[in-house]
């Protein structure tokens, strides 16, 4: 019998998995706007001294959400920086553990951060927070929104790792 914690089991872990999908699509665009906005802004600066104003900063607008949407889309596929040094020379079962009490601790602290950053988002509607440097007055909490957005799919995937851990240990699958 499949788990609930893999997308055998679960509606809900193979929507999470279109919507990493989805996410790695539009980071990938988002990289390849970032290449060709800069390019341009190069070379219209080297060959006809013309700068394209805003490409800096919308540059990065567009980092912070590569960043923290590559963060949850790279947990999800496993290729994140794991040290293991230790952890390798004990038991499976202990691994788990070991995997689960990290896990947790990553829940606590990026479950603060997404707080935390959801109080930053709503703090620049209401200021009506705006980035200066682009001449048409562009809002900020959009910016601000790609934290809590990428932190919430991290939450996610540390919440299904810890129940795929939890599951391994519970049916003794060493």
């Amino acid at each position: 019998m499949a788990s609930v914690f893999t997308p055998e089991g679960s509606r809900f872990v193979k929507m999470h998995e279109r919507w990493m999908g989805i996410c790695a699509r539009v980071s990938g665009m988002m990289v390849v706007a970032i290449a060709v906005a800069t390019l341009a802004d190069v070379i219209g600066r080297a060959t006809q001294w013309y700068i394209i104003i805003g490409t800096y900063e919308i540059s990065q607008l567009l980092m912070v959400w590569l960043g923290f949407i590559g963060v949850a889309y790279a947990h999800s596929k496993g290729s994140n920086i794991r040290v293991d040094l230790i952890t390798n020379r004990l038991s499976p079962k202990r691994q788990d553990i070991i995997l689960i009490c990290s896990l947790l601790f990553g829940l606590f602290a990026f479950g603060n951060i997404f707080y935390a950053n959801l109080g930053f988002v709503y703090d620049s509607i209401i200021t009506h927070e705006v980035i200066a440097g682009i001449p048409k007055p562009t809002p900020l909490w959009p910016a601000k929104f790609a934290v809590p957005f990428g932190t919430f799919f991290l939450l996610i995937e540390f919440i299904l790792e810890i129940g795929r851990a939890a599951s391994r240990i519970r049916g003794g699958k060493y």
